[in-house]
């Protein structure tokens, strides 16, 4: 089987090659897709040769340069390539603290005086009532038990002798002797009653009087301190913020920046920067 010819490099390839082994260009799948290619190819080819030969045809004859020539070309490249290498600049920045001038708003505590409105507690006296128990000596009738002497009359039946006759008759007589020619009573017992008094002690009860501590409640009369609370003012300073401006000196950061060399960095008072 024929080899498939590429045709960008034109190096051959397997019959099977898709793309190029050498440059991975397409290679075509038929042998006239291959034809077009290598035509196009001639036709581009052919196109540069006759491009190259159009350019010589134009070549222009360079005449040889004498030895004062080149010096002045040699100076002259000489001072091309200093100016080149001392000419162009760059630019250097730094930051420096740079003071100014300026004004500052601030708050400071003024002084003045105001009246101020204060309590206090003012002490006085006053009578205040109270309770309190009194004691107080007083008369108090009582019954007591107390023996008594008394006396006491009773009655008491006394026996006496009557010799008289007649006892028969004294239903209080009884004959106690007869005579013992006649056999009358002779000698009567006989008795009576009489009223006597005797001494008996008796419990008796009497209403006496005795002195007792008794007590009683009575509404009394003491001072105490009390205190009720007055208003009262005085002066007194206090303090309140003013806003106020002051000329102080502040310090920024400022950009500043100076011509250096581009190559060796050294500082030149010139700005040549190459574009």
């Amino acid at each position: 089987m024929a080899n498939k010819k590429c045709p960008g490099c034109y190096s051959n390839n397997s019959s099977h090659a898709k793309f190029c082994g050498n440059c991975g260009k397409k290679i075509a799948e038929n042998e006239k897709g291959v034809q077009l290619l290598q035509e196009n190819k001639f036709s581009e080819s052919s196109d540069k040769s006759n491009s190259n030969r159009t350019i010589r045809n134009f070549k222009v004859k360079i005449k040889p340069l004498s030895d004062s020539d080149k010096n002045i070309a040699l100076f002259i490249l000489f001072i091309l390539i200093m100016s080149l290498l001392f000419v162009p600049t760059t630019t250097f920045t730094y930051l420096v603290e740079a003071p100014y001038q300026a004004n500052e708003k601030y708050t400071e505590q003024e002084p003045y005086t105001a009246q101020e409105e204060y309590t206090i507690q003012v002490p006085y006296e006053t009578q205040v009532p109270y309770e309190r128990q009194e004691s107080y000596t007083d008369t108090e009738t009582f019954t007591d038990i107390v023996p008594s002497q008394k006396e006491v009359p009773y009655d008491s039946t006394e026996y006496y002798t009557d010799q008289t006759s007649g006892c028969e008759t004294n239903s209080n007589c009884q004959c106690v002797d007869t005579s013992w020619w006649t056999g009358a009573c002779t000698e009567c017992s006989c008795s009576h009653t009489v009223t006597k008094v005797r001494t008996e002690t008796a419990q008796e009860s009497i209403q006496k009087t005795r002195p007792v501590t008794k007590y009683r409640t009575v509404t009394d009369y003491q001072t105490v301190t009390n205190y009720r609370t007055e208003t009262k003012y005085r002066t007194v300073t206090k303090y309140r913020p003013v806003e106020k401006t002051r000329s102080v000196v502040k310090i920024r950061n400022e950009t500043q920046s100076y011509e250096v060399n581009w190559l060796l960095g050294f500082r030149v008072p010139w700005q040549a920067h190459i574009p």
